[in-house]
C-alpha cells in the first residue's frame, strides 16, 4: 500500500492534537528534560558560527539552545502547530519556522539534495521504482 503524493504525513494528526500540551511540558518532562535533551546535547560539539537544520522543531527547543550558542538556524516540522509554538517560543530570526525546507532555506535545500541519504529517502517514496531493477 503505497502513500500517495497529497495525502499527509501519517503522524500529523496526532502532532496537531498535542502540540500545546507537548510545548507546555517539555520543559519539564522526565523524559525529555532529564534524559533525552541533556544526553543530546552532551553529544554536540561546539557550534558557533554554523549553519544549522534542527529538522522536525517541535517547539523549537533545540533551536533556541542553538541560537542561544551563536549558529544560525533553520527550523522545520511537518506540523504547523508545532511551527506555530516554535515562534511563539524561539526569537528565531527569519526565515521563521517553516514546513518546507526548500522555502525556509533554499541553501540547506540544495545541500541536503547532493547528500546520499537524502536521495535514498526521496527514493523511499516510491518503492517500486526503487526496486525495479
Amino acid at each position: 500500500m503505497s502513500k500517495k503524493a497529497n495525502e499527509p504525513p501519517i503522524a500529523l494528526a496526532a502532532y496537531e492534537k498535542l502540540a500545546e500540551r507537548f510545548a507546555a511540558m517539555a520543559d519539564t518532562k522526565v523524559e525529555n528534560a532529564l534524559y533525552e535533551r541533556p544526553a543530546t546535547l552532551s553529544l554536540l560539539p561546539d557550534v558557533r558560527g554554523l549553519e544549522v537544520l534542527d529538522a522536525g522543531c517541535g517547539p523549537g527547543f533545540y533551536s533556541e539552545w542553538l541560537l542561544d550558542r551563536g549558529t544560525e538556524v533553520t527550523a522545520i516540522d511537518v506540523s504547523p502547530k508545532m511551527i506555530d509554538q516554535a515562534r511563539t517560543a524561539t526569537t528565531i530570526p527569519p526565515p521563521e519556522p517553516s514546513d518546507d525546507i526548500k522555502r525556509a532555506s533554499p541553501r540547506i535545500h540544495n545541500t541536503l539534495t547532493k547528500l546520499p541519504f537524502f536521495l535514498f529517502v526521496r527514493a523511499r517514496k516510491d518503492r517500486e521504482r526503487m526496486f525495479s531493477s
